[in-house]
């Protein structure tokens, strides 16, 4: 076993040498590449005194001074004096050659200890004691050291490096010389101390023994210790004596020694772990800033990893085995003095074959680039129709146009939780969902009997627009809300009450719930016998079937629920022409008549008044045409004829720009045909007054006991 007193460790630093230039903090740990602190001008005034002759010739004289043995006693002398005359006894010591350590610090930064000796250390001493874990007799050392504060110096390519001296006694190097045993201990307790002093990691795995016996310059270091006759001048009162507790005296006894628990020893790894870093590659592809659906799939995924290794003890790669797979890189180094062992897992799959490795011989880095496999093209063909699928965007103004066979609403949404409790609810009526294959299949929902139709955790709203149409004994609503999952419909239907909600999902793929109550009012006759919801892209349609005509429905109640309900009034009706007017496609044809294209006819009949209302007047297209065509001719003639100028707008400017002036015989061409135009509407409408005439007559005929005429 070996012990190293550190009692001489503390007063191992001279505070009377010249200090060492300033560094920077994040220097002094781990060999940056900036060493001074130097401003600009400090930097600029030592260049212009060196330029000088006179400054050169006292620099080199100082320097002389500074390397005279002689000079170096007499400060040796003045400053022992010094010491003295302040209770403090002082030693220098001068380092001798011994044998020199070569490692790295931290596996980055190449480093050096100096094992030296001097006399002034005191000499390594043992005793005999009893191995707590054999239980034989064994020896425990006390070796006393000296350290001096960590340096920068140049190996031997001309790189900077990081020196630690290490002063022991001169007997404890010859012990090492003669045993093999000792000398293990020697370097194990140097390496311990530069650990423990200066807060660093040394590569003990890979030790190697240059043939030096010093690194660098040897600087002499200062012992401090306490002087036993101090002068009465120094003995003065210490401010903690009445505090502290009195010094025991001789015949107080014998302390009581307790045993210092032994700690397992961990075994030295064989192997060393080298530092590395993983970087992810990837190269700018403009594809990827497209609008499609899969243009960013994939770019979070690297196109190459890139892999760092920082191998500090070797030169080459020669004795170093790389072995590369598809998830996994292994590194291993069997060279003497650089034994160095990775097992890596790599974060995405990788192409082995293509692999390229490329060692740093300045740096002493290994740099290895792996091309990341990609996915095949017919799983990306896959996931593209996954991503259409899923992907049903709300963009706030219209929906996309998309084919309906493409619009499947069986994948995967944030609904499915939704529609999976509304299972389990509907599930004691006995009554199952249907999820549909399309948006454009109609959807039958289940009818929940259960009395909590709307759940209290879940907030739902009213759709903000709704249209209402009745015809026979159909009432249909159409809820213009976009994005509706089919499979989350669900209603509960009464005699004179329907209760509906269902999800939509927004375009960040949030849903969103609505609920709708609709009443019947109580003076109507009619009853809901059945009821349907078909999920569009856009809209949802409710159509209700009624045991008797809807036409006489003329408001109903709306709400969330049956406590908030709002009553609103049927707006318009659908209107057709009358079953007469089909029969009479039976008779022998006769010559079509184009309405549809000058002429807007509506017919509607009162069953209840027993008479029909016909409304004839001429389409949007052709008043708009006739007033353009009138205008622009008048406009044309005007603009001609009118030579003083007026003041106009900059928008009429504009418009006058814009139009071109025609001549005298193209505006009677207008004039002509619009006059040809006029006839022919006015002949439209006599021949359609005379049909008209005749339906009334048959409808008469059918009926002998109307005596009501035609409106």
């Amino acid at each position: 076993m070996s012990e190293a007193t550190a009692t001489q460790n503390s007063s191992a630093r001279n505070k009377h040498c010249p200090p060492p230039p300033r560094r920077n903090s994040k220097n002094c740990g781990g060999g940056g590449t900036e060493y001074l602190d130097i401003t600009k001008e400090e930097f600029a005034r030592i260049e212009d005194a060196l330029k000088k002759e006179e400054f050169r010739k006292l620099f080199f004289e100082y320097c002389e001074e500074i390397q005279d043995p002689e000079n170096r006693k007499l400060y040796e002398q003045e400053i022992k004096q010094f010491e003295a005359e302040r209770g403090v006894d002082i030693r220098f010591i001068n380092p001798e050659p011994g044998f020199v350590i070569k490692t790295s610090v931290d596996g980055v930064t190449k480093c050096f200890v100096n094992v030296a000796k001097s006399a002034e250390l005191t000499r390594p001493s043992n005793k005999v004691c009893l191995n707590p874990e054999t239980g034989n007799p064994d020896l425990s050392w006390s070796i006393p050291l000296a350290q001096a504060p960590p340096r920068e110096d140049l190996d031997a390519q001309g790189k900077r490096c990081r020196v630690y001296d290490v002063i022991f006694h001169p007997d404890a190097l010859y012990l090492s010389q003669r045993d093999s045993a000792f000398r293990k201990c020697l370097i194990d307790t140097a390496l311990d101390a530069v650990e423990r002093e200066f807060k660093v990691n040394l590569d003990r795995t890979n030790l190697k023994f240059p043939k030096l016996q010093f690194k660098g310059m040897a600087r002499p270091i200062v012992i401090r210790t306490l002087s036993k006759n101090a002068p009465p001048e120094a003995a003065e009162p210490h401010p903690l004596d009445g505090i502290s507790p009195a010094k025991p005296s001789a015949d107080a006894g014998k302390p009581k020694i307790i045993p210092l628990k032994t700690q397992n020893v961990i075994a030295k790894p064989e192997f060393n772990v080298p530092k590395y870093v993983i970087k992810h590659r990837r190269d700018v592809d403009l594809t990827e800033y497209t609008y499609e659906l899969d243009a960013k799939f994939s770019v979070t995924v690297p196109r190459e990893l890139v892999i760092e290794i920082d191998l500090p003890l070797l030169k080459s790669t020669a004795e170093c085995k790389l072995d590369v797979t598809e998830k996994s890189l292994y590194l291993l180094s069997d060279r003497p003095g650089a034994k160095y062992r990775l097992n890596l897992d790599l974060p995405y799959a990788v192409d082995d074959k293509r692999g390229v490795a490329r060692f740093d011989t300045d740096q002493r880095r290994l740099c290895i680039t792996l091309p990341v496999t990609q996915h095949s093209p017919r799983k990306q063909r896959a996931m593209h129709d996954s991503i259409c699928q899923l992907n049903r965007e709300d963009s706030g103004v219209e929906s996309d146009i998309r084919e309906e066979g493409n619009l499947h609403s069986n994948s995967e949404s944030p609904v499915e939780e939704l529609s999976d409790t509304v299972e389990e609810n509907l599930s004691a009526s006995g009554d199952t969902v249907n999820s549909p294959q399309s948006f454009a299949t109609p959807v039958q929902p289940p009818f929940s009997t259960t009395t909590n139709f709307l759940k209290s955790s879940i907030q739902y709203q009213l759709p903000a627009k709704f249209d209402c149409n009745v015809l026979d004994n159909v009432m249909s609503l159409v809820l213009h809300v976009r994005n509706v999952q089919p499979e989350s419909i669900a209603m509960l239907k009464n005699v004179k009450s329907l209760h509906l909600q269902f999800t939509s999902i927004g375009s960040g793929y949030y849903p969103t719930h609505y609920a709708l109550y609709l009443q019947l009012p109580d003076e109507c006759n009619a009853e809901i016998s059945s009821a349907e919801a078909e999920a569009w892209e856009n809209n949802v349609v409710l159509n209700l079937n009624m045991t008797a005509s809807s036409e006489n429905i003329h408001n109903y109640l709306v709400g969330i629920d049956a406590s908030d309900l709002k009553e609103y009034t049927i707006q318009g009706k659908f209107k057709l022409a009358h079953k007469s007017r089909q029969s009479r496609k039976k008779s022998p044809p006769t010559p079509p008549i184009s309405l549809s294209s000058s002429l807007d006819i509506s017919v509607e009949r009162s069953e209840c008044e027993r008479s029909v209302e016909i409304e004839i007047k001429p389409t949007n297209e052709v008043q708009s045409t006739c007033t353009a065509n009138t205008t622009e001719d008048e406009d044309g003639l005007l603009h001609a004829a009118d030579a003083v100028p007026k003041k106009v707008n900059k928008k009429q400017k504009k418009k006058n720009k814009k139009r071109r002036s025609l001549s005298e015989s193209v505006c009677d061409d207008i004039k002509v045909y619009q006059k040809q135009q006029q006839q022919q509407q006015q002949e439209q409408q006599k021949q359609f007054l005379k049909e008209a005439a005749k339906i009334l007559n048959d409808d008469s005929s059918n009926s002998p006991d109307d005596n009501s005429s035609p409106e």
